[in-house]
């Protein structure tokens, strides 16, 4: 049990972080159907990757996929692929919620100033 409490506090330790990036830089997101089709593509890979280790070694990288039928599988899999596609677009959106068209174009000018 201690692990998983371990496990847990790793990756939400990297939230701050993610968080003052987020503050600090810029993202040039695509159109969101290229977006979202690249995230899902890399999604889909990383499931493919899980249920081969599970071919080879016969484990699951996760412990709670053994205790599950092979249609909730399918469930958790699919509802993988729409949590990060949501992921995503709250991305997308606090990236321009935080940098504001006026503010962007703002910097870009100060930048262009700086080069000439």
């Amino acid at each position: 049990m201690k692990e998983n409490a371990g496990s847990a506090n790793q990756h939400t330790t990297v939230l701050p972080f993610i968080l003052i990036e987020m503050r600090t830089t810029h993202y040039h997101y695509p159109n969101r159907k290229a977006g979202q089709a690249a995230v899902s593509i890399f999604s889909t890979g990383y499931i493919l990757w899980i249920c081969w280790i599970h071919h080879v070694t016969g484990m699951w990288v996760y412990p709670l996929l053994d205790h599950l039928t092979s249609f909730l599988k399918i469930v958790v899999f699919v509802a993988s692929l729409v949590a990060i596609n949501v992921f995503y677009v709250v991305g997308e959106i606090l990236n321009s919620f935080i940098w504001d068209k006026s503010r962007y174009v703002e910097e870009k000018v100060d930048a262009k100033n700086k080069t000439d």
